[in-house]
């Protein structure tokens, strides 16, 4: 890394500007960040139970391997970087705090409501799921420049439509044909929102959709669920990930891990799995042109072993991709001779390569 790097890397992590600090009085700060950084204590985290999901792939029942990853704060150049959640600090880590400072930060004010899901979100777009156990609303972000296509296409599907205002947005509302499927879209500095959910009626989600309010960096980032891992935890949650997975040679792990995005864990899973999956395909797949029958035996060997991947297995009570991966390894088992099912040679496409 060089000067101008490591500069730009402090400039964008920097949670107070330059001219605010000559205002600081920093005579015990050394003293303090010491004896911070001696008692922050070693945190396990650990999965909350996930909800039920689709059929269990049948497989053998193996012990499963678990990795404990310790969580502790990171100090670089006297900026203390916190994990989310349950703290009154205010230091997050720069990408989150990128996120949060150009995003509306809206957060469903109605009790009993919480964020439930944090999808890989970025500055540009991304996604969260706000629930009260019994009803659930979602909300998307994306670039503004994409608002219009996206307004035409729900309302090419409406049963109905309706301008309303949305914390002083004007957007529309829509409710898909046949259902009472309701969807929002309207524009906020250089974002398009949309907040979709099934609800008994207009009047249930038009008052979830009301309750929709902006919220400080500190208040929307400490709402973000357990599931979500942060950046500056992302290399220890891949590195727990791959812990029970043979890797291709040459595999790049710090590829997967060093990312910068935020993401849930069933996403940031799918991420790794499907990183690793796609290298023994892609052996599997040559090695059979080339007719190098040794490494196109280890690489259906290594992918049978992912029927007991710990992430695959902890993913597969919540979303679908362990089964799309699995029917890869059914494929390959069969020769790829199940073309009605799924082609091998399509695996890019169906696992996010």
């Amino acid at each position: 890394m060089n000067d101008r790097q490591l500069d730009r890397l402090l400039e964008t992590a920097a949670l107070i500007r330059d001219d605010a600090i000559t205002t600081l009085d920093l005579r015990d700060l050394e003293v303090e960040t010491k004896e911070l950084i001696m008692s922050t204590p070693v945190l396990t985290p650990v999965s909350p139970p996930s909800a039920p999901g689709s059929g269990r792939h049948e497989r053998g029942i193996v012990p499963r391997l678990v990795a404990a990853v310790a969580v502790a704060a990171v100090v670089v150049a006297g900026i203390v970087v916190m994990p989310f959640g349950g703290s009154d600090d205010t230091a997050w880590a720069a990408e989150a705090l990128a996120v949060a400072e150009a995003s509306s930060r809206l957060l469903v004010e109605l009790p009993g409501w919480e964020v439930t899901r944090a999808h890989t979100f970025t500055v540009a777009e991304g996604e969260m799921t706000f629930s009260d156990g019994n009803q659930s609303l979602d909300l998307h972000w994306r670039p503004a420049a994409e608002h219009d296509g996206y307004v035409a296409d729900r309302l090419a599907s409406a049963a109905e439509s309706h301008e309303v205002t949305v914390n002083g947005r004007r957007g529309v509302l829509v409710r898909y044909l046949d259902s009472f499927d309701f969807t929002t879209l309207w524009r906020d500095g250089r974002h398009s929102y949309e907040a979709r959910g099934v609800f008994p009626d207009r009047a249930a989600y038009e008052a979830v959709l009301a309750a929709l309010t902006p919220t400080d960096v500190d208040t929307w980032l400490r709402a973000m669920p357990e599931s979500v891992v942060r950046p500056i935890a992302r290399a220890a949650a891949v590195a727990e990930m791959i812990a029970d997975m043979p890797l291709p040679d040459g595999f790049d792990v710090g590829a997967v891990g060093d990312g910068r995005d935020v993401s849930d864990r069933y996403q940031l899973g799918a991420a790794v799995s499907g990183a690793v999956a796609c290298g023994w395909i892609g052996q599997w797949l040559d090695s059979r042109t080339s007719g190098d029958t040794a490494a196109e035996a280890e690489a259906l060997e290594a992918m049978q072993t992912s029927r007991n991947w710990a992430i695959l297995l902890e993913m597969e009570q919540s979303g679908a991709y362990p089964q799309v991966l699995w029917l890869h390894v059914d494929a390959m088992e069969a020769d790829d001779r199940v073309p009605d099912v799924i082609s091998v040679r399509n695996y890019r496409q169906a696992l996010g390569c």
